[in-house]
């Protein structure tokens, strides 16, 4: 696959001035907030879709949402990417010229809101007729670990609270790790970029800071990502769409603490002392 010139880095910091208001009345001073940015993707010379993201790892999340779509399977169906970040443009041409994609899928906006993204009509159909195989179970005590690391990674949060993180991980090691204004979108990055570096994704588990809702479940199920899990909760369909899919799901690991609400068989319950105990 060829691509054009390296995106360029962006500020990814906005200063705005406030009026801040407290106990003792309100004054006005500098902020900083993170930029929303429209990147308009076609393929194959059609528009597809609107991206509000953050701009930055552009090339993985135009990767990353084309495979989690369900428009490609493989990063060989790519033939080439080219990004126009001055125009908030992106230009993908698949190795099979068809207006198959755009017919199916529909021109949209994907925004960065609550609401889950429109996943490709035929893609969750598919899934549910093909539940994920078993893989090695992930140690509780690596996710926890796994999870403290992200959250300490996420910076631009800590700064503007107005991102969600996502990492993928193998054991408690932290593969890959981004930060987005949309959920979907950080999620889209990290698994573009596990593709573009060749990683096993069946052997990774997918960190997110947010809730986890139906799209993530599903993204995760694409990439055949066996573990979801998240610091927050998720929703009630996504944990039916999880354990149909044998997905392991955990929510609230804060700590030594999670809940577990799909496929249990996917941890490893027991202890650090306990496997050492045992060895």
């Amino acid at each position: 696959m060829s691509q054009n010139k390296p995106v360029a880095a962006v500020d990814l910091l906005q200063e705005i001035e406030i009026t801040k208001v407290g106990p003792n009345g309100s004054q006005t001073r500098i902020d900083v907030v993170v930029p929303e940015y429209a990147l308009h993707l076609s393929v194959n010379g059609q528009a597809l879709a609107t991206l509000m993201c953050l701009p930055e790892a552009l090339h993985e999340l135009i990767v990353g949402f084309l495979v989690s779509e369900g428009l490609v399977r493989r990063l060989e169906d790519i033939d080439a990417v080219e990004i126009s970040q001055a125009n908030g443009e992106a230009s993908v041409t698949l190795n099979q010229s068809s207006d198959l994609p755009l017919q199916l899928y529909g021109r949209r906006t994907i925004n960065t809101g609550c609401d889950s993204p429109p996943l490709f009509p035929r893609t969750l159909d598919s899934l549910r007729s093909r539940a994920l195989p078993a893989s090695t179970p992930i140690r509780v005590t690596s996710l926890s670990r796994a999870m403290q690391q992200l959250h300490q990674r996420s910076q631009l949060f800590e700064k503007t609270g107005g991102v969600h993180s996502a990492a993928l991980c193998r054991d408690s090691e932290i593969l890959f790790f981004r930060e987005d204004v949309g959920r979907h979108n950080a999620v889209d990055k990290v698994a573009g970029e596990a593709v573009l570096n060749s990683v096993i994704r069946s052997q990774c588990a997918l960190l997110c800071s947010g809730r986890i809702s139906t799209d993530l479940i599903t993204k995760a199920a694409i990439h055949g990502i066996p573990v979801v899990a998240s610091r927050s909760a998720p929703t009630g369909r996504a944990v039916e769409i999880a354990r149909s899919l044998n997905v392991g799901l955990a929510g609230f690991v804060r700590g030594r603490r999670m809940n577990i609400y799909a496929a249990v068989e996917r941890f490893d319950l027991c202890s650090s002392d306990q496997h050492e105990a045992g060895s």
